[in-house]
């Protein structure tokens, strides 16, 4: 039992020894000469993409909130309008000897 968790251990930082050399690696190819306002602008950008689209989905649920409303209220009219269906059937039906 220790002699599995010891191998999967090993295995683990063998694997995490080859993510170590791979990042750095790619880090050994990145410019140095790294203009931080072009960062800055770009997470600008970002955050502004980020708050518009939030304002849409929040714009969308206020929608789907109304549309959820008045499908309630459609469901109770239609609800309603059975019930009396129902009890016109049903009462017409009542007296008639025929149909009994």
């Amino acid at each position: 039992m220790l002699k599995k968790e010891f191998k999967s251990v090993l295995g683990e930082i063998e694997h995490k020894k080859q993510i170590l050399t791979y990042m750095q690696e790619e880090v050994a190819t990145l410019p140095v000469d790294v203009n931080r306002n072009q960062y800055l602008k770009r997470i600008n950008e970002i955050i502004r993409s980020l708050k518009m689209v939030n304002n849409d989905i929040r714009a969308n649920l206020d929608d789907i909130k109304v549309e959820r409303e008045s499908t309630l209220s459609l469901v109770k009219d239609v609800q309603s309008v059975d019930v009396e269906v129902e009890g016109l059937v049903f009462k017409d039906t009542a007296k008639d000897k025929v149909s009994k």
